[in-house]
């Protein structure tokens, strides 16, 4: 089932159809609309890269009616007709702490489809993550075991910048999503846990 913007995609380039595109044993990977090709989960879902609100995305709908907007100015533009009023309740909460109009998401969905920008979470993250959890969390655990308290602290608090550094650069030079919440509560986990191992035995 096409959803607003993919429809809008379609009929703005007069194509004919939506190809799917399968990867084996995963799902789907992306749609082809025309000539976009729109990444997508294996769902269906595509990752919004949201922005804050642009007024030159509006133009108000009675300034069209009454002519007063150029036609230059709207040929070969994807319109959305959509209102702020907040009786007629498309209010919506964005993840940058503001209210915009549900027409603002499907337009920043587009902008994004077309300029080519965007998230993505790319089938090797989960792996990653894992991999990050498990070798974090023996690394913590062995450093409170071995090193001193203040040297194990400070090393601590080097790989819980690392971890979280590594993962902002992969999303915001390269727009990947890595999650770092679970890697990072592992090793603090692991720390507390060899901490207090290591304090039960200096007091014995």
């Amino acid at each position: 089932l096409p959803s607003l913007d993919a429809e809008a995609l379609r009929v703005s380039q007069g194509a004919l159809s939506i190809t799917t595109r399968v990867v084996p044993g995963v799902g789907l990977e992306g749609l082809r609309v025309g000539a976009v090709n729109v990444p997508t989960t294996p769902q269906g879902e595509v990752w919004m890269h949201y922005t804050a609100p642009v007024p030159a995305r509006y133009v108000p709908a009675w300034k069209v009616l009454a002519g007063e907007v150029p036609d230059d100015d709207l040929a070969g533009k994807i319109l959305l007709i959509g209102s702020s009023a907040q009786g007629l309740m498309d209010l919506r909460f964005s993840p940058l702490g503001t209210v915009v109009p549900g027409v603002e998401i499907h337009a920043q969905l587009l902008e994004q489809v077309l300029t080519g920008g965007g998230l993505s979470r790319p089938t090797w993250a989960e792996g990653l993550e894992v991999m990050l959890l498990v070798a974090s969390g023996l690394l913590a655990g062995a450093m409170a075991l071995v090193l001193g308290p203040l040297p194990a602290a400070a090393i601590f608090a080097a790989l819980l910048a690392f971890v979280f550094g590594l993962t902002w650069r992969a999303f915001s030079g390269h727009g990947l999503l890595i999650d770092p919440v679970v890697p990072m509560v592992t090793m603090m986990l692991a720390f507390a846990a060899a901490s207090i191992v290591q304090h039960f035995r200096e007091e014995r």
